[in-house]
């Protein structure tokens, strides 16, 4: 009985991550490291990342690894959000800076809130 609740968990949580999450294959080449056996890259956007990238445990039984969408400027704030991502995964040893990973944090934070500041502003940019 315990065996069918786990399996029903365990699709839950991959229909999850299917529905929320795509592909990451055109940017793998520019994506550091080789991934370990297995293991996946998958896109999301800014929330749905916010969400994923606090369940290490989950990505972790998933063998996935959740990235925000590839930013067109910025990069060094998306690396550091990958570089954090991989070091909480256990794929890398290696950790962001402390504080490139807190400007990082920063940016993603004021991209998640960029449409509610410009409409509590008035902004029309």
């Amino acid at each position: 009985m315990r065996h069918d609740a786990d399996q029903q968990a365990s699709f839950c949580l991959q229909a999850a991550l299917l529905l929320t999450t795509r592909p990451m294959r055109p940017y793998a080449s520019v994506m550091g490291p080789p991934l370990p056996q297995g293991w996946k890259m998958r896109a999301a956007s800014l929330r749905w990342f916010t969400v994923w990238r606090n369940h290490t445990d989950a990505l972790r039984r998933l063998r996935a690894i959740v990235l925000p969408e590839p930013w067109k400027n910025d990069t060094w704030a998306w690396d550091a959000l990958r570089l954090r991502q991989l070091h909480a995964l256990g794929i890398v040893d290696e950790e962001p800076e402390a504080w490139t990973q807190m400007l990082a944090e920063r940016l993603l934070f004021d991209r998640l809130a960029s449409p509610w500041g410009e409409a509590l502003s008035g902004d029309k940019r």
